[in-house]
């Protein structure tokens, strides 16, 4: 199975042969909006009837991204609206002059191809086997970690943030391809030194403006705030604007995730030898929980169908804004994405999956699944 991050679930679900409506069309998409590559007649089909909302007719992997307002993204079988497409890290306001850049790093999960059609830039974070170093989603795919993770006897995988200099690098760009303003979003100071770099990397360039928002979780929980902004910058709001709102909703965010072993808690040094033992003799499969940049045992079920049911109900407890299910190459996503969206009563247009990378796998190990939330208000 070839990992592939950051998707539409109703995308997935309308890709296989069977899914497809008659006559559809299999070209690839283009980014969002650069156009189609389909010809008019193929167009028009996809919108003279519901039944030919399937397929490619459907959101492509790089269609999830900032709401519109005015949309007609809320009825079933429709695609949410594209994300205009700019050079890399740049929101331009059409008509306006003030351009404001997002960035994030690489701990959000959000794959390089959906991130570059939103117009978000990654600092990679780094990871470690033995004495190999790599840039998470740079040196190191998402595919080739969990490869190597999944390997015999293969050295436990260290992580540590980004330098200053790295996120200096990113901004610098950023300015370079005429941003006004960024918008930094990180994995919690909690939980990574990330923020850290990315407030000296700020310091470092005293005339720019920057800010730097903690978004008290990891993983796509990063990606959800970002689009989140640009759906702000889209509105005329101000990089400072976006900025502090941001911070507020990530009081909103959660992230629970059901864990398949106890062993790479132990590994990371989480739980002791003992603990994991006891666990794994008692085949219990933990539930953990993200959650203003704590993480916390949300529960203990003995068995993996336990622990599945357990955490739909704990991400479905609250009406639900924003969703990405999370998975580290678990073989049950399918069915559990699903359920979510029938609990919390979804548009599955809108839901995205997204397999865990490199910066965040070695702390879950293989087979977790999850999602990261933005409740609503």
């Amino acid at each position: 199975m070839r990992p592939t991050a950051a998707r539409s679930w109703a995308s997935t679900r309308s890709s296989s042969p069977s899914a497809r409506s008659p006559g559809a069309s299999s070209a690839p998409r283009p980014p969002p909006g650069l156009g189609s590559t389909g010809s008019s007649s193929q167009r028009s089909s996809c919108s003279a009837s519901p039944s030919s909302r399937s397929g490619d007719c459907g959101p492509s992997s790089t269609s999830w991204g900032p709401r519109q307002r005015g949309s007609d993204r809320d009825r079933p079988g429709n695609r949410p609206p594209e994300v205009p497409y700019h050079r890399p890290g740049i929101t331009t306001l059409e008509g306006a002059v003030a351009r404001t850049a997002f960035v994030t790093d690489s701990a959000s999960d959000l794959d390089l191809a959906v991130a570059q059609a939103a117009g978000i830039r990654i600092v990679p974070l780094a990871v470690t086997f033995g004495t190999d170093t790599y840039r998470a989603g740079v040196d190191l795919s998402t595919a080739d970690f969990w490869k190597r993770m999944t390997a015999p006897d293969a050295p436990f995988p260290k992580t540590a943030a980004a330098s200053p200099g790295d996120f200096k690098a990113i901004y610098d760009e950023a300015f370079a391809d005429g941003a006004d303003a960024i918008v930094s979003v990180h994995v919690a100071g909690t939980l990574s030194g990330a923020i850290k770099s990315a407030e000296i990397a700020r310091s470092m360039l005293p005339d720019r403006e920057i800010h730097v928002v903690d978004s008290q979780g990891a993983s796509m929980a990063e990606a959800i705030l970002c689009f989140l902004g640009q759906e702000m910058a889209a509105g005329g709001s101000s990089a400072a604007e976006i900025a502090e709102a941001l911070s507020d909703r990530a009081n909103d965010l959660r992230m629970v995730v059901s864990l398949e072993t106890l062993e790479y808690l132990k590994k990371g040094g989480r739980i002791s030898g003992a603990q994991a033992a006891i666990g794994t003799l008692l085949s219990v499969k933990p539930i953990i929980s993200v959650e203003h940049g704590v993480v916390e045992t949300a529960d203990k079920p003995r068995t993996r169908s336990k622990s599945r049911e357990r955490c739909i109900e704990l991400l479905t407890e609250r009406p639900i804004e924003r969703i990405s299910i999370l998975h580290t190459m678990a073989p049950d996503v399918e069915a559990f994405t699903a359920e979510v969206v029938r609990r919390g009563k979804l548009n599955p247009v809108e839901v995205m999956v997204s397999i865990v990378g490199p910066s965040v796998g070695p702390h879950l190990g293989p087979g977790c699944l999850g999602a990261a939330v933005l409740y609503e208000r």
